[in-house]
């Protein structure tokens, strides 16, 4: 069985909404529409919280020399979030993409038995 680490942001998120249930692969876990308001209300708070540290590096977001810098220059709690939902959505993409193949194969060699 493939263990997951979350995020520290999820993590945090969760353990202040005091609805964390780690037995549940975070692929499986269905957030509650209360829950997503109070999602929502936290990373609101979180962001406004940071906005000084996004505005010393305004100049680095504004102007960057690298890609690598204007990455660098959000805060890890932002990029973080970014990364695991886009990770979470490649994930159950694959998933699906995967399905499709097995059961591609499963016609093939039914095809295959009754010719």
């Amino acid at each position: 069985m493939k263990t997951y680490t979350p995020s520290p942001l999820l993590v945090k998120i969760a353990m202040k909404i005091n609805k964390f249930d780690n037995s549940l692969p975070a692929n499986k876990y269905l957030v509650k529409v209360e829950e997503c308001h109070q999602f929502r209300e936290i990373l609101g708070n979180t962001l406004w919280s940071l906005r000084k540290d996004i505005e010393k590096n305004r100049n680095k977001l504004e102007n960057p020399f690298l890609l690598e810098e204007y990455y660098n220059s959000f805060s890890l709690i932002l990029t973080s979030f970014f990364d695991e939902l886009i990770e979470s959505i490649e994930k159950q993409k694959y998933a699906i993409r995967k399905e499709n193949i097995n059961n591609v194969k499963q016609i093939n060699l039914k095809l295959i038995e009754i010719l």
